[in-house]
């Protein structure tokens, strides 16, 4: 009897990778920036622009030089070296650093292992969000037993984890949500967004209403989509450019941008449906090219004109020339392949032509 083989149903390199780290945990490692911290106070900060030196902050926080430095640098807080060399921190930092002071007393006083409704009143999430979260930050429930009565509870990390978090999905505050851009700038969100990403405009994620993490849009960048619209020229109404015309009036384009040359001081820059900026002209410009266009003669549709007559045949202009005339083949003005109006030929001129040649071969004349 053979020996089992081993057999390998999944090489290593095709086995799906299992991430490092969850998303919660990823966002744990990433810088906070300052101004998400600020959006959670923005309601509570006196409205001052001063700014503040190291000692200024320490003495109106009331805290050790080192205590203050090693939260300025924990939250990253913006300063300007002044030309004395002097630095100074922005008029934000100073609540900044007093709300983090706080929250660090009320951490301290919690038990070691807390309940998800304390977490969850501590850090204003619902019940349900603080299990949510603290699964994906490998944060588990530890039971305990107190006499006859049982806990799950939670060590008070996670509390300080999920207080971090916070600060990744600060509250929209003043900030404008896709549809309230659009309501201000009068544009659609598929505008604002292109011109957002053409401009550099600021916009950053936010937490709607309905706890959901969205764009949002600051109000410098709302007022500067508002300049920008008033600077767009008007909408197209009923004046069109030299595509839609020739779609209409079933023309070639060049023969529309020929004709609309003599009508150029007419025409204006205007916007099309979809946003884009194109040159338009009025609709008394398009009704003067309908009238050119219904008095043209009809498409050759088969019949040939005689430069076409000449290659087919493979004989001069001059001996086409000179038989056309005694063969007794319809002729009537029609429009070549470049949409200009020449005589064009029945198509059994061609057939007549031929035939008028091996007579006058047969005949000895010239040909």
């Amino acid at each position: 009897m053979d020996e089992f083989q081993h057999f390998e149903p999944f090489p290593p390199e095709t086995r799906m990778k299992m991430p490092e780290m969850s998303y919660e945990q990823e966002l744990l490692n990433t810088p906070i920036p300052f101004e998400n911290r600020v959006a959670f106070l923005s309601e509570y900060l006196k409205v001052t622009s001063e700014e503040s030196t190291f000692e200024q902050l320490a003495l109106n926080l009331d805290i050790a030089k080192s205590v203050l430095s090693s939260i300025l640098g924990e939250i990253e807080a913006p300063f300007t070296q002044l030309e004395t060399g002097e630095i100074v921190y922005n008029s934000r930092t100073e609540e900044v650093v007093a709300e983090e002071l706080h929250w660090r007393n009320r951490f301290s006083e919690f038990d070691d292992f807390m309940s998800a409704a304390s977490i969850a009143s501590n850090v204003s999430k619902g019940i349900d969000s603080v299990h949510e979260l603290a699964n994906g930050l490998g944060v588990y429930l530890k039971f305990e037993e107190v006499g006859k009565r049982k806990f799950y509870r939670y060590p008070k990390e996670l509390a300080q984890k999920l207080h971090t978090l916070a600060f990744h999905f600060p509250p929209a505050n003043d900030w404008y949500n896709p549809t309230e851009a659009e309501v201000e700038v009068g544009k659609d969100r598929e505008w604002i967004e292109a011109q957002v990403a053409l401009h550099g405009l600021k916009t950053g994620m936010r937490m709607s209403g309905n706890n959901n993490m969205i764009s949002h849009y600051p109000a410098e960048t709302i007022a500067a989509l508002v300049s920008l619209v008033e600077k767009l020229p008007p909408p197209a109404g009923d004046w069109m450019t030299a595509r839609s015309m020739a779609s209409l009036l079933n023309r070639s384009r060049d023969w529309v941008v020929a004709r609309l040359v003599m009508y150029r001081d007419l025409a204006e820059d205007r916007l099309t449906d979809i946003h884009t900026v194109k040159l338009h002209y009025p609709p008394q410009v398009f009704l003067t090219l309908k009238q050119l266009s219904d008095n043209l003669p009809p498409p050759a549709d088969g019949w040939v004109n005689r430069k076409e007559v000449s290659e087919m045949l493979v004989r001069t202009r001059h001996w086409v020339d000179k038989r056309i005339g005694s063969v007794g083949i319809a002729s009537e003005m029609r429009l070549d392949r470049k949409e200009i109006s020449r005589i064009h030929y029945s198509p059994e001129i061609i057939d007549t032509l031929q035939l008028k040649y091996l007579i006058d071969e047969e005949n000895g004349l010239e040909v």
